[in-house]
């Protein structure tokens, strides 16, 4: 009943409300006032609670980047190489201005970005980039030969070309026999047959003309000795199957541009610097080998073995502290946020007399996992269940069990007010089990450009033309992609103003531009589905429970809302005080003191 994606949206329901426990601590002694690093309610988080949870979340990641500028320092060291703060801020304002950028404005483009600060961005990425070329520069040697082919490259023939990019012989064997016999189809056929998506899209054709030196000679041979209107036989380039239509042939431009000294210097310049990110990624990755490196950190038998460290390298620790510390720099803020949203959700179940177990989690873990998986020898398969979250979402068993303290703690706390009458089961059946409208649809985000592809839809109202706008104009890249197709709407999908619509329409009508949040849709009707032929007492019980559990999520959600708007916090990493709206009472509304009195 439930999907994949529905079942990971309910259990992390409350991402961001993780804690190191799963239910509130003793405090030993009372923490000293530098230790604090924010207050709820009156309650205290210390620095190390947060370099903990710190740790649970990006330990690994930051102990791996420590863990790789030791091995480049310790080996700069060996061999006298100082990199200075003037280089590492001269290559900043270098790949800035290869962007057309102000040095700040790249920095700021970075942060909003990629989540990247300037000390991040010095420390982790420049300085160890400038530090390996130092390290390989001794090592690049250009010779004659790879000059004249950048020469050649660079100012000799190319060839402007559309190409189909096939996966298997068999394939490219039946696409070539088609296009061989009628170029003309060859636009055609690329978009419908390559795999090659970028060049897909463009009918096939190539981003830039194709010139020599690949790394494919065969290749280069049968591109340039085509003229123009030729396919080429099929070619074996890795392990991909191409077909090449050569549209025009661009001459050498050497007589122009000669082989001057200044020119030559600026190949050798380009050469080295492409020779060097090869060089340095492979005395890295020798670094590495050469290194006897051992992670403590998420191994629960290192970290009982070596309770103060984090790695162990050649012998030597990168602390865990150290570690902590360095990821609170890196990534506290945005920890501490979620930190300070948990601690109020275990305010709220404590104060409300709820206490989860390990039984209630394990429980719970079962249930998403029967849900979400086969069973196995008729028992859900959690193990299977922890490690495709591991795969596809990144979430440890640790990480997954905390947020599932949330939830079911949360799910206590709402659970006796819900109700569940014979009108929602029986949109529960309509919603599963009932006729579906099936679309195309374009997504657009403004309704300036959704009335002009509206009015582009309605002058040609066909399937074809509507999948045509799609590919021009639709704002999500998997729709435009097919043209359109979207699953079935269902009734009570959660989308009312969508399935109004929906339902409203004919097969081979036009929608009215529906609004969705920010978003601006325009449908076409292929027809309804015929509704599952399933009498309701049969399907009752599992209705009832994803009912039931939609309406757990909602009341979870408001719940959290109202836990956030009644607590009062401080967080002293960012500054930010938040106090609830019922503590702030006007001037106006305040109790004033009586005369005379």
């Amino acid at each position: 009943m439930k999907s994949f994606t529905r079942l990971l949206t309910s259990l992390l329901i409350v991402t961001g409300l993780s804690s190191v426990l799963y239910a509130q601590q003793p405090q030993t002694a009372a923490p000293s006032p530098e230790s604090i690093v924010a207050r709820v309610n009156n309650e205290p988080i210390t620095r190390q609670r947060l370099g903990e949870e710190c740790l649970l979340y990006f330990g690994q990641d930051v102990a791996e980047k420590m863990m790789n500028k030791y091995l480049i320092q310790t080996e700069c060291h060996k061999r006298n190489i100082v990199i200075t703060q003037a280089e590492v801020r001269a290559e900043i304002e270098r790949l800035a201005k290869s962007f057309n950028l102000p040095v700040t404005q790249w920095l700021n483009l970075l942060r909003d970005e990629r989540g990247i600060n300037e000390q991040q961005y010095s420390e982790d990425i420049i300085w160890p980039s400038l530090a390996l070329k130092a390290i390989a520069k001794d090592q690049i040697v250009v010779n004659e030969q790879e000059i004249a082919m950048a020469y050649d490259r660079l100012c000799g023939p190319s060839v402007e070309a559309r190409i189909i990019v096939l996966d298997t012989p068999e394939k490219a064997a039946e696409i070539h026999k088609i296009v061989a016999a009628d170029p003309s189809r060859f636009t055609a056929m690329a978009k419908q047959h390559s795999i090659d998506t970028n060049t897909a899209s463009r009918g096939g054709m190539a981003p830039a003309p194709l010139r020599m030196h690949t790394g494919f000679p065969e290749f280069d041979r049968a591109v340039f000795a085509l003229k123009p209107g030729e396919v080429s036989n099929v070619l074996n380039v890795g392990n991909q199957y191409l077909i090449v239509l050569c549209e025009r042939i661009n001459p050498s431009i050497k007589d122009k541009n000669p082989l001057t000294d200044d020119l030559k210097k600026r190949i050798i310049e380009e050469i080295k610097v492409q020779k060097l990110s090869k060089v340095s990624n492979d005395i890295f990755a020798q670094l590495q080998r050469n290194a006897k490196v051992t992670i403590v950190l998420g191994n629960p038998e290192l970290e009982r073995k070596y309770p103060t460290a984090a790695i162990l390298i050649d012998g030597k620790q990168i602390g865990r502290k150290q570690v902590a510390e360095k990821a609170i720099e890196r990534h506290g803020a945005k920890v501490l946020n979620g930190l300070i949203q948990f601690v109020l959700v275990e305010q709220a179940v404590k104060n409300a007399g709820i206490i989860v177990t390990e039984a209630d989690i394990d429980n719970k873990i079962a249930e998403i996992a029967s849900d979400a998986l086969p069973l196995k020898d008729g028992k859900a398969d959690v193990e299977r269940w922890y490690a495709t979250l591991a795969r596809e979402h990144s979430l440890t068993k640790e990480q997954y069990r905390k947020n599932i303290w949330s939830q079911v703690a949360l799910t206590k706390m709402v659970e006796s007010d819900v109700r569940i009458e014979n009108d929602d089961i029986q949109k529960g059946y309509e919603a599963n089990y009932g006729p579906r409208v099936r679309v195309l649809a374009i997504i657009l985000n403004d309704m300036r450009t959704a009335q002009r592809v509206w009015a582009e839809a309605r002058k040609n109202p066909t399937e074809k033309n509507f999948g045509d706008l799609c590919e021009q104009f639709c704002v999500d890249p998997n729709i435009r992609a097919i043209r359109g197709e979207v699953p079935p709407i269902q009734k009570h999908g959660g989308l009312p103003e969508l399935e109004s619509e929906a339902f409203k329409l004919k097969p081979g009508e036009l929608s009215d531009i529906v609004t969705v949040g920010q978003s601006f849709i325009i449908m076409f009707c292929l027809g309804q589905t015929q509704p599952d032929n399933i009498p309701l007492d049969d399907v009752k019980d599992m209705i009832i429970k994803d009912v039931r559990q939609k309406k757990i999520d909602v009341l979870t959600s408001e719940m959290i809302e109202q836990i956030m708007e009644n607590g009062t916090w401080e967080n002293l990493l960012s500054g930010e005080v938040h106090t609830p709206r019922s503590a702030l009472v006007p001037a106006d509304k305040a109790p004033q003191p009586e005369a005379n009195k």
